[in-house]
């Protein structure tokens, strides 16, 4: 009873510490957004405010009214939070209209509250459409009339047809073209001949593979290469090289000297 009990409690501690973990997680992916993640989000922002604010195609600055203010407390949250030290510098050249005293308090706003936005909850803000979502070739921020679900999906059919476009150019065929062809398991040949299936395909592999070796070639016949032409022979190929000093001193200490000359020496 005890043993199940402190199992129960250990599973209990361990879903607890995961559920942390998690949450953790979470928290982090949502305040601290990778790098390459915030540089696709402020460049995403920035096409919006072009589209919205820019004149001619030129740089953009934010307008001196309720509107501009915010859209520029969002810019200003999302530079304090991937990128503090540029939050000045950008905002000084967005709003060129503020006073000193107020630019400070802006500035000092958004350092107090970074923050990243989630994708929807800024396409709420900024009002942004799927078609002009589209147009700007924004990422990072969704829309106001097509929900996430209904973008992934559209996705997914349109990742599909481009697949089926590249395996058409790659001379696949359709499956339905394909089956067209292929009708031997739609017509069942091997009833006819009263046969199971695997008899049938068992026949007809040995059947081409009969057919493949009569088709291959067999060994060619061996031919000798013959020539009766006299050359000369070379000196330096029937002559034995000649054989260092050195070596030969070293050959002659090496034979073993007679036992009788030792007996003799003693």
């Amino acid at each position: 009873m005890n043993l199940e009990a402190d199992t129960i409690k250990a599973r209990h501690l361990l879903e607890q510490k995961l559920d942390l973990e998690r949450r953790k997680r979470l928290e982090r992916k949502r305040k601290n957004p990778t790098s390459q993640l915030h540089r696709a989000r402020v460049g995403d922002l920035n096409k919006v405010f072009q589209a919205n604010y820019g004149i001619d195609g030129r740089d953009y600055v934010f307008p001196d009214d309720d509107s501009g203010r915010i859209d520029a407390a969002i810019l200003a949250q999302h530079y304090a939070n991937g990128n503090p030290s540029a939050l000045a510098r950008v905002l000084r050249y967005r709003l060129p209209w503020m006073d000193e005293a107020e630019f400070q308090s802006f500035i000092a706003e958004a350092y107090a509250e970074p923050r990243f936005w989630p994708a929807q909850e800024l396409a709420q803000a900024l009002q942004l459409t799927d078609q002009r979502r589209s147009d700007l070739k924004v990422k990072t921020i969704g829309s106001i009339d097509v929900s996430k679900r209904q973008r992934k999906k559209r996705r997914k059919v349109k990742d599909k047809a481009d697949h089926a476009a590249v395996r058409r150019a790659n001379g696949v065929k359709p499956r339905d073209e394909w089956l067209a062809e292929h009708t031997t398991n739609k017509d069942k040949p091997w009833e006819a001949e009263n046969i199971s299936r695997a008899t049938y395909f068992r026949r007809l592999a040995k059947a081409n593979a009969a057919d493949t070796d009569t088709s291959e070639t067999g060994l060619s016949a061996m031919k000798l290469v013959i020539d009766n032409s006299d050359t000369p022979v070379s000196t330096e190929t029937t002559e034995p090289a000649a054989r260092p000093l050195q070596d030969m001193n070293l050959a002659k200490s090496r034979v073993p000297i007679p036992a009788t000359y030792l007996r003799e020496a003693a």
